[in-house]
């Protein structure tokens, strides 16, 4: 794998009393927005291999919106991206996924902006917030690690929208 792609989920349900975080599901806002910023993100990234999202319904329905775009790419959920995420153990996951040349994964904050933070930094202080719907393209030549990878581009979801107009 050459290209990590770090999508935070888009505009979802707001948590209140008797709703189930993980079953909070994006609101028709959210998803009209994700529609024109997946097909930014396709337009400014033709490729993906593998598409991950965190098991949570608002990262599922985010990365159903983005695969849309995409022709062929596999989709797949996994827990190590459900809040809380271990920086570690999910940087040794993407190094086991290193026949896909672009990989493009779906999650929460405050742990993608920390895992973006660490992958181009190498500290735990370089956490990068990304805003709902925002995406990040991140490169790095063969084994992801703590301080070697590159951020090649960053985008909110207004400019993906843009792009994707």
């Amino acid at each position: 794998m050459n290209t990590l792609i770090i999508i935070r989920h888009a505009i979802a349900e707001e948590r209140s009393i008797g709703l189930v975080d993980a079953t909070r599901a994006l609101t028709a806002d959210g998803t009209e927005k994700m529609k024109l910023a997946a097909c930014g993100l396709q337009r400014i990234q033709p490729e993906l291999d593998l598409l991950v999202s965190s098991s949570l319904t608002r990262a599922i329905q985010t990365a159903d919106l983005v695969a849309a775009c995409y022709q062929d790419v596999e989709r797949k959920e996994s827990d190590l991206l459900s809040p809380g995420m271990d920086l570690a153990k999910t940087v040794h996951w993407l190094d086991n996924k290193t026949k896909a040349e672009a990989i493009g994964i779906v999650g929460h904050e405050p742990d993608l902006g920390a895992l973006a933070g660490w992958l181009i930094s190498g500290t735990e202080d370089g956490y990068i917030p990304l805003k709902k719907g925002s995406a990040c393209r991140i490169d790095f030549p063969g084994i992801p690690d703590a301080g070697n990878c590159i951020l090649r581009w960053f985008l909110t979801p207004k400019q993906l929208r843009m792009i994707g107009t």
